[in-house]
Order: C-alpha cells, then structure tokens, then sequence
C-alpha cells in the first residue's frame, strides 16, 4: 500500500479562459500528466480536486478538467468550494494510511496554497511540485514573480510555528526530483 497520493488541484477549463487566464497551460498539464503516469506506474493514487462556486459551477463546461489533462476514469475526485481542499470536503476519506501528498495545480496563491499549509497542519509531509503550479497576473504581481515567491516562501514551511521548525513540512521541488 503507497503512503503517497498525487494531488491535482484544480486544473480545470475555466481557469485558463477567464481574463486574466492562468499562465503556461501547456507547459502545466504536460508536467502534470507526466507526474501523473509516473504515479501510477508506482501504484500511487492520483487525486483530482475540482472546485465550483458561481462562477465556476460544477458541471459546466468551465468546471470541467482541463482538456489536455490525462485524467483516468475511476480516479478519485474531490468537488471543493473553498481554496482549503481539506474544507468541507471527502478529500480525507481517500487518504486512509497516505502520510505524503505531491501537490500541483491551480492557483498558486490560493488553492495550491490553502491546501498545502492544511495538509502539513494535519499530519502529512508535503513535496510542491515547483513547475507544476500556476496562476494569474494580479494588479500587484505577474504570475511568474508570484508563483517563484510562494516556491520560495512554502519551502521548509513547517507545521509548529510555520519557519520549518515542525514535525511535518513542505519541500518544494521540481518534478524531475519528485520519487514516487
């Protein structure tokens, strides 16, 4: 039984069409997908959270998984309406006996985020892929300058006091260090 999940957050249609769209789609899902076949080679589950609010509802066509996601049927998937993928949602009942979750996804500085500071707070080890996550320009921060900063600012962040002095913590790396 792997200890390891793979988690793809948000990497759905609508996020890439809206205005300003989330940077380097291409780029993204092919590092994504390729993260992705390597975890299921090791016998890792891979984990879809899809989020749906009123402007992204669930079961619209912006709600959807990125076309060019390789997304397998039966793989588990978490609807979420908050950027904490842990809030309010089943995303616990598909982590029995998991204590590492590779995180990727969507948006840098909010879901990708939220999600990696809860996890390390509840008990998990967190490796961020650190080319395999993305967002939007912002009035404050183009996209590049804002996902090199939380690569930076997440990495050693720990669950004690938040400056890497916890038991549980994320690392941030690329994904051609990732080991599943």
């Amino acid at each position: 039984m792997p200890d390891t999940a793979l988690l793809v957050i948000d990497v759905q249609q609508g996020l890439f069409e809206e205005d300003p769209p989330t940077i380097n789609a291409d780029s993204l899902t092919a590092t994504i997908n390729e993260l992705a076949g390597r975890a299921r080679a090791a016998g890792v589950p891979v984990i879809f959270v899809q989020h749906n609010d009123p402007w992204m509802e669930i079961r619209t066509p912006g709600w959807q998984l990125h076309s060019a996601l390789d997304a397998r049927e039966g793989e588990p998937r978490v609807d979420k309406q908050h950027p904490d993928s842990f809030y309010k949602t089943k995303l616990i009942d598909h982590l029995s006996g998991i204590k590492r979750l590779v995180v990727c996804g969507c948006q840098t500085d909010m879901c990708v985020d939220y999600t990696s500071r809860r996890a390390v707070a509840l008990g998990y080890d967190v490796e961020l892929v650190a080319d395999a996550h993305s967002t939007c320009n912002n009035p404050i921060l183009d996209a590049q300058t804002t996902i090199a900063f939380y690569n930076q600012m997440l990495d050693g962040f720990g669950a004690r006091d938040g400056f890497g002095n916890g038991e549980h913590q994320i690392k941030v790396k690329p994904s051609a260090e990732i080991v599943f």
